[in-house]
């Protein structure tokens, strides 16, 4: 039988969103799997806006590639609230190393990224 446990994002202070800092082409961590290839990760994941100004954000999922990584791309509106990103994917390590999750936004932008991870082992 399964165990299904709510979890914080590897990256998040105890839930605390994740300020994007990453910019150009660098990314930054938003979360990591464990190294088992026996957990399963389903990530849901919500980036917000809090500037006044329109930001492109993007989530790479799995590695830091431009051209294949891409899972999000988009515009986060100027004080647009929660928008969801990541609805639920299943991310999961491969026994040697873990999954990653990265986010980055071409200009220094002021998105924050939360969620939560419901892992099953």
């Amino acid at each position: 039988m399964s165990n299904y446990t709510k979890e914080f994002l590897s990256e998040s202070i105890n839930g605390k969103s994740i300020n994007i800092t990453a910019t150009g082409t660098s990314t930054q961590t938003i979360h990591l799997t464990p190294i088992s290839s026996d957990i399963i990760d389903e990530v849901w994941l919500y980036a917000s806006n809090t500037t006044a100004f329109d930001v492109t954000f993007n989530l790479l999922y799995g590695g830091t590639d431009f051209t294949t990584d891409i899972l999000f791309e988009g515009v986060i509106e100027a004080y647009a609230g929660s928008v969801l990103v990541c609805p639920g994917l299943i991310a999961k390590g491969n026994g040697t190393t873990g999954f990653s999750i990265y986010g980055n936004s071409p200009t220094l932008s002021g998105v924050n990224v939360f969620g939560y991870v419901n892992r099953i082992s």
